[in-house]
């Protein structure tokens, strides 16, 4: 919803509900010497980035910009899997934008042994299993930083959302919300989700249209102080040069394994075969994509 050059107004559709009120944390490694969030306003903490309009980005960066923190973004991650592996690898030290029903269903173990702390929640309520961690609503100051925090988080209670497209009779939209409520409630359907993992924690869709309302009531000067600044990227600075991940984390390719690979490699944003350069010792040699560098 801060993002740039919208298609639709998200107003007009019908909102059947959604299937979870998601709540995101960010989170910092032991080793890290963060271990609350009010540390960030004095230190730096380093998180991965998946990309400018992704939670792991977004949400460091709306912090930074409203509270003051000091998150450092190394962006140029492929996925949330690879954030994971390099906070294990102690390339960063930490991931912020991270759902919780994603932390408790394949990391709770690493906040039991106290490998790693959960510092805050991004959402405009707390998750029942979080009680003694902060909300991030809690650090607004000003009526100005709490609506551009329900703006940004917003995202987080419709967090797997059910709509229907816009001039559906409101008869129909109404039967609609009841049976996704119902099927909510289900208990077969309740059982099922918690086979796999599943978080349910439904939202109505009346709650839904009327969160989709206030954001949109959101002043245009607000919404523009919530936007990043145009061309910014958030990369962590080595030496005062752009670091992205690919440049941050990997060793470089072998002349064996680059050949193997035939030098040619898929740009993950534009899906063209680009081609690679045999990288020379001490170089990342990064996937070179149109418009984009260092992925």
């Amino acid at each position: 919803m801060i993002g740039q050059g919208d298609a639709f107004d998200a107003q007009k559709f019908n909102w059947i509900g959604s299937a979870n009120n998601e709540v995101s944390v960010c989170v910092a490694m032991r080793q890290s010497g963060i271990s609350k969030f009010e540390d960030l306003f004095t230190k730096e903490l380093t998180v991965g980035g998946t990309g400018t309009s992704a939670d792991t980005n977004q949400f460091p960066r709306v912090l930074n910009s409203v509270l003051g923190t000091h998150f450092k973004i190394v962006e140029g991650y492929p996925g949330g899997n690879d954030v994971v592996l390099a906070m294990e690898r102690g390339e960063v030290q930490g991931r912020c934008g991270w759902s919780w029903s994603s932390v408790k269903s394949t990391h709770k173990a690493w906040i039991d042994d106290k490998r790693m702390v959960v510092l805050i929640q991004l959402s405009l309520a707390k998750h029942p299993e979080l009680p003694d961690v902060p909300l991030v609503m809690d650090f607004a100051k000003t009526d100005e930083q709490r609506q551009i925090l329900k703006m940004a988080f917003a995202r987080n209670v419709m967090g797997r959302p059910y709509l229907a497209p816009p001039n559906v009779p409101a008869d129909r939209v109404a039967a609609l919300r009841d049976a996704f409520m119902a099927t909510m409630a289900d208990k077969d359907f309740r059982a099922e989700a918690d086979k796999i993992d599943l978080e349910i924690n439904p939202v109505s869709g009346a709650d839904v249209e009327k969160l989709v309302k206030d954001v949109y009531a959101t002043p245009p000067d607000v919404v523009a102080k919530a936007k990043p600044p145009r061309g910014s990227r958030g990369s962590c600075h080595r030496g005062g040069k752009n670091v992205s991940a690919s440049q941050f984390a990997k060793p470089p390719m072998s002349p064996a394994s680059s050949a193997r690979s035939g030098r040619r490699s898929t740009c993950r944003r534009s899906r063209r075969r680009v081609f690679r350069r045999r990288p020379r010792a001490g170089s990342a040699g990064p996937c070179r994509c149109p418009g984009r560098s260092g992925i």
